[in-house]
This record gives structure tokens, C-alpha cells and sequence, in this order.
């Protein structure tokens, strides 16, 4: 990512726009960074998380109008990202609707209602499972290319870490809890709504185990402070001070 050194001799119109063009772009990545940062920390917490996303949106626009400064590596990192992101959310969106549309063609009581809704909820937290990894890997894609070698470490173990707290929550906190809330709601043959609103409550009361989250938000903000800093010392040369002075005029022809 070592920029050659600019000729310190007056450059041509098309050089001079060329290096400011670039220089342009490396301004819009480092940007887009620091507002991930933000985005990283924003994520996590519930509500906010909407800010966060907003953020996260403009520091990806931020970036792929930056990407072609640094090569097509990171420009194919970078659309791989995206890609994987909206694909992850679409495929959420098709998930929930899945689940949605198994329980409500599920029967009003009895042995099948609880069968098919609890087979639809296994299969929604494999699901979402599924996407979180796609999701923490398309994070870690739009800045690896840029990262020092620290900086790589620290987003690949964000998306492991991040993996493992979504097993945590999902597998072993919240998903038997509610899995178990379904069954009692149809154990005796007729729904009952009162283990559902039990579950609800318990759920609330275990928000905290949500700080898990804060574990890989914080390693992901780490990564993009390093990845930021590391473009800003190595990836963007200064002009030569001939380069931004006016030039004397060329003395006429003879």
C-alpha cells in the first residue's frame, strides 16, 4: 500500500489531477472508516442500532467511491462486502417470513401446533445463525485489505467472537427459553398465552447477557481505528510544495 514518491518537479495539468484525484479518494476511505468506528459501536445496542446503520451506510458509500485508490483487490473485497450484506438481509426478511407463515398455518391447538411452530423456531435460529456469520465476514471484507497485519487479526477474530456470542445467546439463553415457552403453551391441548407473556418477561430480565455483544463491536471498532490509522501514515502522499505554487509563466518564443 506504499504510495511511490511524487516527482517534486511542476507536473503537467492530467499528473496534477490525477495525484489529486487519488488523494481525493483516500480522503473518502479514511472517512468512511472513522464513521464505521462508529457504526461498530453503535450496532450493538438496542434502539440505537438504527442510528448505527444509518452511520454504517454512509461510511460504505464513503468507501466504494475510495476503494479505486487502492487497487482492484480491495475494490473486489469491498463490492464482496456489500453483496454478502444485502444478501444476508434479503435472506432475513425471507426467513422471518418462513417463520411467520409456518405459524400461522399452524392448527389452533393440540400436539401438531406445537410440532410445526417448534420445527419452524429451529429452524429460524439455525438460520439466523447462518446469517450473523455472513453478516460479521461482509464487515470484516471491507476492510481487510487495508489493515495492517494486526488489524486483519483483530477482524477475524471479531467475526469468531461475534459467532460464538450469537451461539451463546441463541442456542443457549434465549432460543430454550422460548423454545420452551411454545411447548408449555400447547401442553394442554388448547394454546395458552400465559407461558408465552412468562417467557417475554424472563427475556427482559436477561437483557444483559446483550453486553456480550460489546465484545465484538469493540474489536471491530478496534480494527477500523487501526486500518484508518494505517492508511493515514503509509497511503497518502503529500504533494510537493512546487506542485500547489503557482508556476511563472514560459517566456514567449522567439
Amino acid at each position: 500500500m506504499q504510495s511511490s514518491p511524487l516527482p517534486a518537479s511542476a507536473p503537467g495539468p492530467i499528473e496534477r489531477e490525477v495525484a489529486e484525484d487519488r488523494n481525493r479518494m483516500i480522503d473518502r476511505t479514511e472517512s468512511g472508516l472513522a464513521l464505521l468506528i462508529l457504526a461498530a459501536l453503535l450496532l450493538w445496542i438496542p434502539v440505537i442500532e438504527i442510528g448505527g446503520l444509518f452511520v454504517g451506510a454512509i461510511a460504505v458509500i464513503l468507501i466504494i467511491l475510495g476503494a479505486e485508490a487502492f487497487g482492484w483487490r480491495h475494490q473486489m473485497l469491498v463490492w464482496a462486502s456489500v453483496l454478502l450484506f444485502i444478501l444476508a438481509q434479503i435472506a432475513g426478511f425471507v426467513l422471518v417470513g418462513s417463520f411467520a407463515s409456518s405459524v400461522r398455518s399452524a392448527p389452533s391447538a393440540g400436539a401438531a401446533a406445537a410440532d410445526q411452530i417448534l420445527s419452524a423456531l429451529d429452524g429460524l435460529i439455525r438460520g439466523l445463525l447462518v446469517l450473523v456469520v455472513i453478516a460479521s465476514i461482509s464487515e470484516a471484507l471491507i476492510a481487510f485489505d487495508l489493515s495492517d497485519l494486526a488489524g486483519r487479526v483483530l477482524l477475524l477474530g471479531a467475526v469468531l467472537v461475534q459467532s460464538l456470542v450469537s451461539v451463546i445467546l441463541l442456542l443457549f439463553v434465549f432460543g430454550p427459553l422460548i423454545h420452551q415457552a411454545v411447548a408449555d403453551a400447547f401442553a394442554s391441548g388448547s394454546f395458552n398465552a400465559g407461558p408465552i407473556a412468562d417467557a417475554s418477561a424472563r427475556i427482559q430480565g436477561l437483557s444483559a447477557y446483550n453486553l456480550l455483544n460489546s465484545i465484538p463491536a469493540l474489536m471491530f471498532a478496534a480494527a477500523f481505528y487501526r486500518t484508518y490509522k494505517h492508511i493515514r501514515q503509509t497511503a497518502k502522499p503529500s504533494l510537493p510544495r512546487s506542485w500547489t505554487m503557482p508556476q511563472a509563466p514560459s517566456p514567449p518564443s522567439p
